[in-house]
């Protein structure tokens, strides 16, 4: 890019840079596609989880066949208050003046992308620690998990011989049915090894299987079967996956989108910052399943 000294040739590069980093990062982004976006203009932000499941009448009443004459059985509908913090997100790198003057388009492109793809990273990072309640077991857990160390499950892990990945899949959608959740369409993200396990097991059960359907390769998208769009995902931690229901597990909550600034020092370099503001709230706790300890380690 050629130096250019007409007034607003800094706003025109701030420009340029924005346009190359969102041009990016809209195909880059693979857990956002989950929530639901929702603007917020606080740094506190509180949401009400409702008691999920079916409302169920007192103990000795019944909403069906109500005596004559009787009192309809009362049940209250329960809220808890939750608050989460926006969390900010970002990343600067220096462009030297040089590369910016001599047409040195691929280090200023490349910077650009590698700035994008870090900060991409990292909410896609938080929104999985969110959703997956940090992909472990404990004691305050809200969200549903099928754990493999267990014994009743250890012989299915999805890199053993006995493997049953679209029936553990298939359970899970029976967890999120259980409290009433529409299930047709559900969203699995996987790591890399995670959807070659998934591909290697269809494959195997061979043409009488149900084949993956073809997805385009954006924001992760790799295939779909029985309702199941599966997304690959760096951000899934090792021998782990996580089922949930599009739109409705949770929300971003978003006080800035992803935006980029430049101060310029003539002669010297360009700073190039990218930053993003928002939280996610895990809404609906049990619209989500969280598979663990999927591999049977020694198995490549």
């Amino acid at each position: 890019m050629a130096e250019d000294n007409v007034p607003g040739a800094a706003i025109i590069r701030t420009s340029f840079f924005d346009k190359v980093i969102k041009q990016v990062t809209v195909r880059a982004y693979k857990f956002k596609q989950a929530l639901t976006i929702d603007n917020t203009k606080a740094w506190k932000n509180f949401f009400y989880r409702e008691k999920q499941g079916a409302l169920a009448p007192p103990t000795g009443t019944n909403i069906r066949a109500i005596p004559r004459g009787a009192e309809f059985p009362q049940t209250s509908v329960n809220w808890d208050q939750i608050r989460a913090n926006i969390e900010k997100y970002g990343h600067q790198e220096n462009i030297d003046w040089e590369d910016i003057i001599s047409n040195d388009i691929d280090v200023q492109t490349r910077t650009l992308v590698k700035i994008a793809e870090s900060v991409v990273k990292a909410v896609d990072d938080g929104i999985w620690l969110t959703l997956s309640q940090e992909g472990t077991i404990s004691t305050g857990m809200i969200i549903q998990a099928i754990d493999y160390s267990a014994a009743n499950n250890a012989s299915r892990r999805w890199n053993e011989a006995s493997a049953s990945i679209l029936d553990d899949l298939m359970r899970g959608k029976e967890l999120m049915g259980n409290f009433d959740y529409e299930t047709q369409k559900t969203m699995c993200f996987v790591n890399q090894k995670g959807w070659r396990a998934i591909v290697n097991y269809v494959a195997d059960k061979g043409a009488q299987w149900p084949m993956l359907a073809a997805k385009s390769l954006t924001n992760g998208s790799v295939g779909q079967i029985a309702g199941i769009d599966f997304v690959v995902s760096r951000s899934v931690e090792a021998s782990s996956a996580l089922l949930v229901i599009p739109k409705r597990v949770g929300t971003w909550k978003q006080l800035a989108p992803l935006t980029t600034q430049t101060e310029t020092k003539k002669g010297k370099n360009v700073l190039i910052w990218t930053y993003e503001m928002g939280v996610t709230q895990l809404t609906d706790p049990k619209a989500a399943v969280v598979y663990l300890d999927i591999f049977r380690s020694g198995i490549a």
